[in-house]
């Protein structure tokens, strides 16, 4: 067990050296009291407005060696946020391989990242930010996208969830199969709703050298002036690849 400040770890198991490999094998807690300076104790400050998240938790059983990790019925909260997962972690491969599932309760990505409104947005973003009806959003920032670290290894996730929120786009009942290899993040056939309407769609995100977004969404029976203003943005981030299909009218 150990704290550093409010962050408290814990383990309780044991090491079996029966193996050549030696083996943990045993439950690993993590908690915080505060959300916003947990965050700025990993460098990531967050706004001042920001509205306060509160306590967070992580709960795994861990199987581990030198090779392979696996972590079973882990749980992670954070406020209202709350997710589990199940995921093996092989190190034995040339890049590190993560597979399993990501199954997500609620999860609200605008309260847990929140965009600073004192920050200004650029003449050049704000002239390429806007809304369906042409007004000018301050919804992106103009600031680089940085996802160098998932370019270090390989993922399979069979991600679903209950109720995801970010840039005030609500998705519920969620299903994607997200496949990530050498720094290109492949999600096809993702299907789910959007304000209620049916949704699915493809998306392919290469993250280096410089990222690149390819996607197509198509939503039915629902408002469109709803998720217009949601979806119809563009960034210093985004290519004109991106293209939106908002019930059989392609934006």
């Amino acid at each position: 067990n150990g704290r550093l400040g409010d962050l408290v770890v814990s383990a309780e198991g044991g090491i079996s050296s029966a193996s050549s490999v030696p083996e943990f094998d045993g439950v690993l807690s993590v908690r915080h009291p505060v959300y916003t300076a947990l965050m700025a104790d990993l460098g990531y400050a967050l706004p001042a407005t920001s509205l306060p998240i509160g306590a967070v938790s992580l709960k795994s059983e861990v199987v581990g060696s030198s090779k392979t990790f696996s972590l079973s019925d882990l749980t992670l909260k954070a406020g209202d946020n709350a997710m589990t997962s199940q995921v093996v972690i092989d190190l034995a491969q040339a890049r590190p391989n993560i597979t399993g599932s990501l199954n997500i309760a609620s999860v609200d990505i605008d309260a847990l990242f929140p965009s600073d409104p004192t920050e200004d947005l650029t003449r050049a973003s704000r002239g390429r930010s806007t809304s369906g009806s042409g007004a000018v959003s301050g919804r992106w920032s103009s600031e680089p996208f940085d996802f160098s670290a998932l370019s270090g290894f390989d993922a399979e996730l069979n991600v679903n969830a209950t109720k995801a929120i970010a840039r005030s786009v609500v998705v519920e009942q969620l299903v994607a199969p997200v496949r990530l290899s050498e720094g290109v993040l492949t999600i096809e056939d993702w299907q789910g709703q959007i304000y209620g309407g049916p949704a699915r769609g493809n998306a392919v995100v290469s993250l280096s050298p410089v990222l690149n977004v390819t996607t197509t969404i198509e939503v039915e029976n629902t408002l469109i002036d709803q998720i217009g203003g949601c979806l119809l943005y563009t960034s210093d981030a985004a290519d004109d690849s991106l293209r939106v299909d908002l019930g059989g009218r392609r934006i």
